[in-house]
């Protein structure tokens, strides 16, 4: 029921921002719609795997959709937020495609990768329940260089791989743990076994706290 969904994001900020796996793109654009006709006045910002490849012809066809963003958000999301708030247009922000002033689709350039993911900041986990949670989610990584014909999450990092420290991945498992209880740890990774020293490095790492 599309209703159900609309009313979990009930009162929304005035920029929504949704990201969708491959698969789940058509549901997707129908709830984006649907969020559309309950709250006209804000601004929808699709992400993630699903669009990738597919920007001009979502814009093109479906015009709840405001903008896309292609590939990581921890730079572009802030200035496109900046951005629309503002009430400025949002074609000149790298990373987004999007319509211009006479609804022509434009493309912004690439934002260039994050090699050093050890530099981004753990989320905001004072904003979340943690304990609701039975498991936690886990990216040490971004990218797999393997060009397989069935993975539609490859081509979205140009077949590009950046790994996290063992360290940084660590210190994540260890303040949840202290913090929330978690025990179950999720790896989501496209490539977390890219190669034996890395493997190795990381179960040294969790081994050397005394973490079971």
């Amino acid at each position: 029921d599309m209703q159900v969904f609309v009313d979990f994001l009930r009162n929304p900020a005035p920029v929504i921002g949704l990201s969708c796996m491959a698969n789940l793109l058509p549901f997707t654009i129908l709830a984006i719609r649907a969020l559309r006709q309950a709250y006209p006045d804000r601004k929808i910002v699709l992400g993630g795997v699903g669009s990738k490849a597919v920007e001009e012809k979502i814009l093109t066809r479906f015009p709840w959709i405001d903008v896309i963003c292609r590939g990581e958000g921890e730079r572009t999301a802030p200035e496109l937020l900046r951005t629309l708030l503002d009430g400025n247009q949002s074609s000149h922000v790298a990373g987004v495609s999007c319509r211009n002033g006479d609804g022509r689709v434009v493309h912004a350039p690439d934002r260039p990768r994050i090699k050093e993911l050890d530099a981004i900041p753990f989320p905001a986990f004072d904003r979340i329940d943690l304990p609701r949670y039975a498991g936690y989610g886990m990216m040490t990584s971004r990218g797999c260089p393997y060009p397989c014909t069935f993975c539609s999450v490859a081509p979205v990092w140009n077949l590009e791989s950046y790994s996290r420290g063992s360290k940084s991945i660590v210190d994540e498992m260890e303040f949840l743990h202290r913090e929330a209880g978690v025990k179950l740890f999720l790896f989501q990774d496209e490539f977390f076994v890219s190669g034996k020293r890395q493997v190795m490095e990381f179960c040294r790492e969790l081994t050397s706290r005394g973490l079971d």
